[in-house]
This record gives structure tokens, sequence and C-alpha cells, in this order.
């Protein structure tokens, strides 16, 4: 969580909302916390829609790739790559 706002939102910018899909991995205490401490507001795709997810999926798995091959020396690293690919 520190190197999301580290890395994330102090080069970038708070932001103002987050769609994530309708899965579950958005709904821990932790990630509901943030949002509130940070006045996020979090939105959800439409369900049985998939074209919502689309970009994000697309956007997501480009995110990957680039991670994977930068970091196939030392995958412990990943995270420091991140900062340079966002």
């Amino acid at each position: 969580m520190n190197d999301l706002v580290d890395h994330v939102f102090s080069r970038m910018g708070m932001p103002e909302e987050i769609v994530t899909d309708q899965g579950r991995t958005f709904d821990s205490q932790l990630f509901k916390e943030l949002c509130w401490l940070f006045k996020i507001q979090k939105l959800r795709t439409t369900p049985y829609i998939p074209q919502a997810n689309g970009q994000f999926k697309r956007m997501n798995r480009t995110l990957l790739t680039t991670l994977s091959i930068a970091s196939a020396d030392d995958p412990f690293q990943w995270n420091q790559n991140l900062r340079l690919r966002v």
C-alpha cells in the first residue's frame, strides 16, 4: 500500500474515483479504508456487460507484460520497475 501512495498517487495525483469490476478483490477492509481516507469514490462496472471491463483488462495486461519483461532478471523487484512504467 505504501508503494501505491508513494509512487503512484504522489506522481499522478489522488484519483477522485476508482472503477473496478464485480470481483471481490477490492472489497477488503484495507481498500475501503484507503478510499475513505483519501475520499476516493469506488465504482463498479455493470455486471454481465464484459465490454465495460475491456479497456481496463487490456491496460492491465499490457502493464503486466511490460513488468514481466523488465523484471525477468529479478522478479522480486517488480515494484521498482513499476515506478518507471506508470
